[in-house]
């Protein structure tokens, strides 16, 4: 009973992560598996991921030759249960919001900026990303040059853009916190720290 300690490097024989880089993780409960994305020391993304056997690595850079990720910037990731995939979002060296995403094929590579025809992000800023699963459909939220929040969805149309700031005609954000959706009420939201130092909401729910 209780809390416990386990050293993940050491019980995956994994490569140590990059100083000053975020880091991710989530269970992937259609798998019954646990997952841990971090930035290797040469810039790989690398995961740690726990079966019934223990724990394990994998080098997703090079499983899905993908593109290297941009210096001290955000991660996030996440699993599609109602899909069966895994997810991985990340800013590339070209400022582009690349996606590495699992299925029973193993793992690929997408460029979301180039996909869904959206504006770069701004730099030093994290993103946040998640699954609707009663929506079927996947979000990825970040700031963009502007200042302005935007959102990459997606629906099995593929990839769209949205600006969340002109759409919810919210205040300018300093720091976008986090992102979710709220299953149980069908709805959307998006926390961030304003430029007044308060805390504020974008939240969504159907018409």
């Amino acid at each position: 009973m209780g809390w416990h300690h386990d050293d993940l490097t050491a019980a995956a024989g994994a490569p140590l992560p990059a100083v000053d880089q975020s880091m991710s993780a989530y269970a992937f409960e259609d798998q019954g598996t646990q997952h841990v994305i971090y930035v290797r020391q040469d810039s790989h993304i690398e995961e740690l991921w726990w079966d019934n056997s223990g724990w394990h690595h994998n080098d997703l850079t090079a499983a899905a030759s993908a593109p290297l990720p941009a210096v001290d910037q955000g991660i996030a990731a996440y699993a599609f249960e109602d899909q069966g995939t895994q997810h991985v979002i990340y800013l590339g060296q070209d400022l582009h919001v690349e996606e590495l995403w699992w299925d029973n094929d193993g793992w690929h590579h997408n460029d979301l900026t180039a996909a869904a025809g959206a504006p770069l992000p701004a730099v030093d800023q994290s993103m946040s990303a998640y699954a609707f699963e009663d929506q079927g459909t996947q979000h990825v939220i970040y700031l963009g040059q502007d200042s302005h929040i935007r959102e990459l969805w997606w629906d099995n149309n593929g990839w769209h853009h949205n600006d969340l700031t002109i759409a919810a005609s919210a205040p300018l954000p300093d720091v976008i916190v986090s992102a979710y959706a709220f299953e149980e009420q069908g709805t959307q939201h998006v926390i961030y720290l304003g430029q007044d130092l308060h805390i504020h909401e974008l939240w969504w729910a159907p018409d």
